[in-house]
């Protein structure tokens, strides 16, 4: 990980922070650099930090008490990290670790969390961000009962991919997908029979990102 510190908001990427906060010279900032596979935030330590991903994409998961792995999320630009903690409403931190190198720009919560949840404008992005959140679960779920299941793994392989390679455990996208095992991997195989995928160590290289992309279609994941 490389930190710096900054006080010139505006050069960390082109994002209006204007509709982030009410005013940018009161705030005290880092930019963060995370390597491909690098732990952002761990579930086994207190969360001290509120990020906003300005490059790459992230991969949420919980860590369940038999050790296994639930996808919660894939988090890209303008996506934050932390939000429930710093809201108070989540106990239990997430396992956030980067999917590809990642710049994120944050700002300490144990510093600036009453500032923060005193700007009605950081407030007002705050809970349209959470509400386009919660629509996007909503519409997964509608999708989960109204859409084939390649449908679904194929817009799920379109967004956890990095450089059209895949690796995810069949385990870990069985239970995120609702389904059981044996019929995702059975409809895994269909991908690799039509040659839209093929095996590459291990994980596995899109090779018809055309036929993937018709047959996730509209899908919310």
């Amino acid at each position: 990980m490389i930190k710096k510190t900054s006080t010139k908001i505006s050069q960390v990427a082109p994002i209006d922070f204007s509709i982030m906060f009410s005013s940018l010279k009161d705030i005290d900032f880092q930019i963060f650099t995370f390597n491909k596979d690098e732990t952002i935030m761990s579930q086994t330590k207190e969360n001290e930090m509120l990020y906003l991903i300005t490059n790459g994409k992230v991969k949420v998961s919980r860590i369940l008490e038999n050790g296994n792995r639930s996808i919660v999320h894939f988090a890209k630009p303008k996506d934050l990290i932390g939000e429930l903690e710093l809201l108070g409403v989540e106990d239990e931190p997430r396992e956030v670790k980067a999917q590809t190198e990642v710049e994120c720009l944050g700002i300490s919560v144990v510093k600036y969390q009453s500032y923060l949840l005193n700007d009605v404008v950081f407030l007002n992005y705050l809970s349209t961000y959470l509400a386009s959140k919660l629509l996007d679960r909503t519409n997964r779920l509608g999708d989960g009962s109204n859409y084939q299941l390649i449908h679904r793994l194929s817009a799920f392989i379109l967004e956890a991919q990095v450089n059209n390679v895949y690796k995810e455990k069949h385990t870990e996208v069985a239970e995120y997908l609702n389904v059981s095992y044996r019929h995702l991997t059975h409809t895994f195989r269909r991908l690799l029979d039509e040659n839209i995928l093929i095996k590459k160590e291990k994980s596995y290289l899109i090779i018809n990102l055309e036929r993937l992309k018709e047959y996730a279609g509209y899908v919310h994941i």
